[in-house]
C-alpha cells in the first residue's frame, strides 16, 4: 500500500540521519532530516492520516448502522407489546364476559324465585364450575316447584274435603 512505501521511504532515511548524527556529521544529519526525511515524513504522517480518517468513516457508519437497527428492534418491540396489551385486553374481556352474564341471568331468576315465581327457568349452557353451580341451583329451582306443586295439592285436596264435610 501507498502507506507502507512511504513508510520503507521514510525510515531509512531516518536511520540513515540518526547514523550521520552519532558520527558527528550534525551539519550533514541535520541536511538529511530536512530535505529528505522531512518531506518523506509528511507524506508517510498524510497517508497514515488518510487511514485514520478512513477508519473513523467506518466506524461512523458502522455506530449509525447499529443505532438504526436498534430502533428498528426497539420500535418492533414496542410493536410487539402493544399487540400483546391489546390482544390481552381482549381476552381479559371475554373471559369477563363468559362469567358475568351467566351470573347476570341467574342473579335475575334468583330474584323471580325469591318474589315467589318459579316459573322462569335459566338452563346454564357451560360445564365449568360456574355452569355446574348454575345447574345446581336450576335443579334446586325444579324441586322447589314440584314441593310448590304438591304443596299446592294438598291444600286443594284439604279444601276439598273441609267443603264436601261441611
Amino acid at each position: 500500500s501507498e502507506m507502507q512505501q512511504a513508510a520503507k521511504t521514510t525510515l531509512p532515511l531516518l536511520a540513515k540521519a540518526a547514523q550521520e548524527g552519532q558520527s558527528g556529521a550534525n551539519i550533514d544529519a541535520t541536511m538529511t532530516l530536512t530535505q529528505a526525511v522531512k518531506p518523506a515524513e509528511i507524506l508517510w504522517r498524510g497517508k497514515v492520516g488518510a487511514v485514520i480518517q478512513a477508519q473513523d468513516a467506518a466506524s461512523h457508519a458502522a455506530s449509525t448502522s447499529l443505532t438504526a437497527s436498534v430502533d428498528r428492534a426497539l420500535w418492533q418491540l414496542g410493536g410487539l407489546a402493544l399487540l400483546a396489551i391489546v390482544l390481552g385486553s381482549l381476552i381479559a374481556r371475554r373471559i369477563t364476559r363468559s362469567i358475568t352474564r351467566p351470573v347476570g341471568r341467574a342473579i335475575v331468576v334468583a330474584g323471580r324465585i325469591a318474589q315467589g315465581d318459579l316459573s322462569s327457568s335459566f338452563i346454564p349452557e357451560s360445564k365449568d364450575e360456574l355452569g355446574q353451580l348454575l345447574q345446581g341451583r336450576a335443579a334446586m329451582q325444579e324441586h322447589l316447584r314440584q314441593l310448590v306443586g304438591n304443596i299446592r295439592q294438598s291444600a286443594d285436596s284439604i279444601q276439598t274435603l273441609s267443603l264436601i264435610h261441611i
